[in-house]
């Protein structure tokens, strides 16, 4: 419980992997704490251990054993569960890069976080739309989570670990068919197959937050026509389709400078005058600006900017594809209002909410909690509600 509170108000990085309870902290003579008096934390997983399989297993096992500092990887342990973190994933990937010739990126990492099913990703040539968030329980319901602007289900994180064990949640993520979608509707078709291939059947629950809102909904409707039963839609503070300042194309010039500098922090004359003389040039080639901007990291509140360069680079384009396609005029409208509920932030004003519902031609219940937008999703309020639904459903 304490650690799931760490979760919901701190970055990965300063959640502590092992909690430790003490009689009483060690002193010195002087009566201060004796650090070096202090007990080793044992980093080990819950699961029963099963030996890694095949060279790819035995390897990877190895590196993450040195990376998180722990004695024993099995093939069922969970990256996250044995106290890996965005940070440790770079060192991971540092690690293999060193000692194999298979790619591995960080995307690849986070969405096959146990390691049989990460070997398994570094044979296969594409990523896959389904992955795993926490660990799987075969009588246990699947929360089919959308990723956002960036194409990402991190942000769920907190979310599968509240649900552990009770709800499988289930991380949709662009795959290599994703490039080839022209507007969010096909996109949500595309999920839609995805979802079905995993799941043949309803009951379906479905969350999406920030631009995952309105492909969940779009995924919703989909399952809906094809006579199939949805029982939940969580849309958290959604992206809007109907906002006048996404009715216009947009542009590759107008896009990368406000995505970019959205996240200084210092610097911002030298990046902004940076940017545009690449866009100047008008290429939208985006490894020679990450290159570019990989000698201003200490200039970016955006986390990712640690990323490895290809890696930057993967990302960008599809953020940039997501926003391209948003824009694309889809019609939206609910099937089945009386499965969803609406999230809002702080952010969202009362007037947005009014033109999203405008715009669905349906008003909806919802929730307007006092956090901003990327508080939202990992808030205790929200967790706690959608924890409360999906096991009144199962009961």
């Amino acid at each position: 419980a304490l650690k799931e509170q760490l979760v919901q108000q701190l970055p990965d990085y300063m959640v502590p992997s092992v909690l430790m309870a003490l009689a009483a902290l060690p002193t010195n003579s002087n009566g201060k704490i004796d650090r070096k008096a202090l007990p080793k934390a044992q980093l080990q997983s819950e699961i029963a251990y099963a030996a890694p399989e095949g060279e790819l297993e035995v390897l990877l096992a190895q590196i993450w054993q040195s990376v998180l500092g722990v004695e024993q990887v099995g093939r069922d342990d969970n990256f996250f569960e044995l106290g890996g973190d965005s940070i440790n994933g770079l060192k991971v990937i540092s690690q293999w890069q060193q000692r194999h010739h298979l790619p591995l990126n960080i995307r690849v990492l986070w969405q096959a976080s146990d390691l049989k099913s990460l070997a398994v990703a570094l044979l296969d040539d594409a990523i896959q739309s389904i992955h795993s968030l926490n660990s799987h329980n075969k009588a246990a319901p699947n929360l089919f989570c959308l990723h956002e602007g960036a194409g990402l289900t991190m942000a769920y994180r907190p979310l599968a670990q509240r649900l552990e064990g009770q709800v499988n949640c289930l991380g949709v993520a662009p795959d290599t068919a994703f490039y080839e979608t022209s507007d969010l509707e096909e996109l949500a078709n595309h999920y839609t197959t995805a979802i079905l291939s995993y799941q043949n059947s309803g009951p379906f629950n479905l969350a999406g937050w920030s631009l995952g809102a309105p492909i969940t909904l779009l995924v919703a409707n989909k399952l809906c026509e094809l006579g199939h039963t949805v029982a939940t839609v969580q849309l958290i503070d959604s992206w809007s389709p109907f906002e006048q300042q996404y009715s216009h194309v947009l542009t590759w010039r107008q896009w990368i400078i406000d995505w970019v500098m959205q996240s200084v922090v210092k610097c911002k004359d030298e990046i902004e005058l940076l940017l545009h003389d690449y866009v100047a040039t008008g290429s939208e080639d985006v490894a020679p600006l990450v290159n570019l901007l990989m000698q201003y990291k200490s200039c970016f509140s955006l986390e990712f900017i640690d990323l490895p360069a290809e890696e930057l680079v993967r990302l960008i384009e599809v953020s940039y594809h997501l926003h391209v396609i948003a824009r694309q005029p889809v019609e939206y409208k609910v099937v089945t209002p009386e499965t969803v509920h609406c999230w809002w932030s702080t952010e969202s004003s009362a007037d947005k909410v009014s033109r999203y519902y405008t715009g669905l031609k349906q008003s909806l219940p919802h929730t307007r909690l006092d956090y901003d937008h990327q508080e939202i999703v990992i808030s205790s309020e929200l967790l706690d509600s959608i924890e409360r639904t999906m096991l009144n459903n199962i009961e």
